[in-house]
């Protein structure tokens, strides 16, 4: 019995690490720029990280990394990461530290392409004393926030409810002055998959879009393999033992990525190139808004990336050789963690977890 629960366990939190890096062909896109030397490799600092806290609790922790130009001339860019499940108390503090920044420009796929305007005046010059929030913002220029409409069926709310976490959608309060979303939309995400039709050596569109609806049903639990999967997840909230295996594969797990996890060994060509779409694509459309925003006589004096943080290394690299920012200081949260003798998880079970998770991500990641 105990050898199926940690089982469970396992298999949950490697099906959540993917969702983790989507919710976010057979022929990729081209790359924006010719790969570099080595002289010229970039050394990125990972965005999660395993802690202990104390001697008996693993912690997740999550980066938020500040990036200014050489002299400190210009905004600052705040590469915010974020874990779409967590307790109420990280969310706290990275809504206050969202807060504190003149613009958000933050992920979430809308249903159909959006006209963002430009950040109301309250999101230019220095941040106020005052959170934005108290700030009125024309409605004309209101970001759209993330539709939390099907949240109560997503396959990330109902981990969260199971884990006794908190999803982000229902902790993050994006109706903010100083909040733009900053995305595709899902005709932008399917035009993108369609490909060159005159090109012979590219996989049908209509196949390609079926994968990126494929993956959308699954996560918001409307198509059958969505919902069997919530029906699994759910018996981990009926048992607090259940509860903390499951926390710490997920920990463990989501501390080990490392690397492009475009690029994970254990995903087909053509899952390969829509986790590529999901990030690279998305990740493009933010630098295309974040530019411009940079590009303005009077830019915000302060910047927030609010993405998931399987989105971040890309992010990172665009920042450092396409505007040639550089990384200063780094900012972690604790996002969830288990108290393995709460949970009366043992020594030797807690080793098993951390080994099956370290021996499947050598063969996944690349």
């Amino acid at each position: 019995m105990n050898q199926h629960l940690r089982r469970l366990a396992f298999a949950c939190a490697l099906f959540y690490t993917a969702a983790f890096a989507s919710a976010s062909q057979e022929k990729a896109k081209a790359p924006d720029a010719p790969a570099p030397s080595k002289s010229r490799i970039l050394v990125i600092e990972p965005f999660m990280r395993v802690t202990n806290s104390s001697p008996t609790v693993v912690e997740l922790q999550i980066a938020l990394r500040k990036f200014t130009a050489p002299g400190g001339k210009g905004p600052a860019v705040w590469l915010s990461a974020v874990s779409h499940i967590g307790e109420t108390n990280y969310y706290g503090a990275l809504q206050k530290h969202l807060d504190a920044q003149a613009l958000v420009l933050f992920e979430g796929v809308q249903a159909r392409a959006s006209t963002n305007a430009p950040a109301p005046e309250a999101a230019r010059g220095a941040p106020t004393k005052e959170p934005a929030a108290t700030q009125p913002a024309a409605p004309a220029k209101a970001a759209a926030p993330p539709d939390k409409s099907a949240k109560q069926t997503s396959i990330q709310h109902t981990l969260a409810e199971s884990l006794g976490l908190v999803f982000q959608l229902e902790a993050i309060d994006y109706k903010r002055a100083t909040f733009r979303n900053s995305d595709l939309s899902i005709q932008e995400l399917q035009k993108i998959m369609e490909g060159d039709p005159d090109d012979p050596a590219d996989a049908a569109p209509a196949k390609k879009n079926e994968q990126l609806d494929r993956l959308v049903k699954v996560m918001d639990g409307s198509s059958f393999v969505g919902k069997m999967f919530a029906g699994v997840i759910q018996i981990i909230g009926t048992s607090p033992r259940l509860q903390g295996l499951t926390r710490l594969a997920l920990i463990e797990t989501l501390g080990q990525i490392r690397g492009d996890i475009t690029q994970m060994n254990s995903l087909p060509p053509d899952m390969q190139t829509l986790m590529k779409v999901l990030i690279v694509e998305r990740n493009r459309a933010v630098m295309k808004d974040l530019k411009s925003e940079l590009e303005k006589a009077e830019p915000a004096k302060s910047i927030s990336i609010f993405y998931g943080a399987g989105h971040m290394e890309d992010f990172e690299r665009r920042l450092r050789r396409e505007l040639k920012l550089e990384p200063g200081e780094t900012l972690w949260l604790p996002a969830f963690s288990v108290d393995l003798q709460k949970a009366g998880l043992s020594k030797f079970e807690t080793e098993m977890i951390r080994g099956m998770v370290k021996k499947q991500m050598e063969v996944i990641l690349p």
